[in-house]
């Protein structure tokens, strides 16, 4: 019983890997297949350590990561209509809330998360600044997002210096955070387009569901 989340930890990076190289195919039932089915992969890593995971921790990342899955799932129809957009960031703005939920069940509010989000936020600013994005033509909620996925990041990275945590689950919360956070950048920058957009999609890919495995193995640390 021990291998099994491991064995779906490996599934969702086969799959994943898979979905990374055919993400601009226009066959939408394959990507939509192999897309869903990392992003399953994952829940049930999540699932298969029920037993020896800790509540509320495990119950918030749990519905966290479904949250995630059905997100990847709205992902896949952007191209269709920029709706499938919307409802995706909507679930993915649930998922980090939740994320950040379980970590309070896990250690107090600390300076580390007011350092780590400003700086954070500071470094997301100049980054988009250097794209040459003008902020006044972005959308509120864009902001809205950024900020919650900065404090999510930020709550994440704090761990490492929690002494009410061990130190296997802070590398892990913390990967996980900062890996999420990668994630979200590149996908940001693939959107601007430029020659590099279909292979910074594919790094993205990868970032986001090594998150999402290291997140859901941490249930049990």
């Amino acid at each position: 019983m021990i291998a099994v989340p491991y064995v779906f930890s490996a599934l969702t990076g086969i799959f994943a890997c898979i979905y990374a190289f055919n993400r601009h195919s226009d066959k939408l039932s394959s990507r939509l297949f192999f897309k869903s089915a990392a992003s399953v992969m994952f829940v049930l890593v999540a699932v298969s350590l029920q037993t020896g995971a800790k509540e509320p921790y495990f119950t918030l990342i749990l519905i966290g990561l479904c949250f995630a899955l059905v997100g990847d799932v709205f992902l896949v129809f952007t191209d269709r209509s920029s709706s499938f957009l919307a409802w995706g960031m909507v679930c993915f703005l649930v998922t980090h809330l939740l994320y950040i939920s379980a970590l309070f069940t896990k250690a107090a509010l600390s300076v580390y998360d007011a350092a780590f989000f400003a700086s954070l936020m500071i470094l997301a600013a100049s980054v988009f600044s250097l794209r040459g994005v003008r902020f006044k033509k972005v959308h509120p909620a864009v902001y809205v997002y950024a900020a919650v996925l900065c404090a999510m990041t930020a709550r994440s990275l704090s761990m490492l210096f929690s002494p009410q945590v061990s130190v296997t689950f802070a590398v892990f919360i913390a990967m996980g955070g900062v890996l999420f956070l990668i994630s979200d950048v590149l996908l940001a920058v693939e959107s601007f387009g430029g020659r590099l957009a279909k292979t910074v999609g594919v790094f993205s890919s990868f970032a986001y569901y090594l998150s999402q495995v290291l997140i859901a193995l941490s249930v049990t640390l």
